[in-house]
């Protein structure tokens, strides 16, 4: 969904038969920031699940939701607020 490519797509990336393109490589530039920072505070199946739940921080929207529509930062500060404990 974040990519908004065929499923075969990130083999042929990571195989190097095809090239990402400039929005794409900004799209996993920012997921993989995004999973970095929340894996400090999650363990990985935590974090899938994290990402894909209602989150208070962001109008209850889902955090994958977030990233894809307006980028890292509202996330990012979502992960901060868990990170303090903070409740919405």
């Amino acid at each position: 969904d974040l990519l908004s490519v065929n499923r075969s797509q990130p083999s042929m990336w990571k195989n190097g038969k095809e090239k990402l393109s400039v929005e794409n490589q900004r799209k996993v530039s920012d997921l993989d920031h995004v999973m970095n920072r929340l894996l400090i505070e999650l363990y990985p199946d935590q974090a899938v699940q994290w990402m894909q739940g209602s989150n208070p921080h962001l109008n209850f929207g889902r955090p994958i939701d977030a990233l894809i529509v307006n980028g890292p930062s509202k996330v990012l500060d979502a992960i901060d607020a868990l990170a303090s404990g903070s409740y919405a």
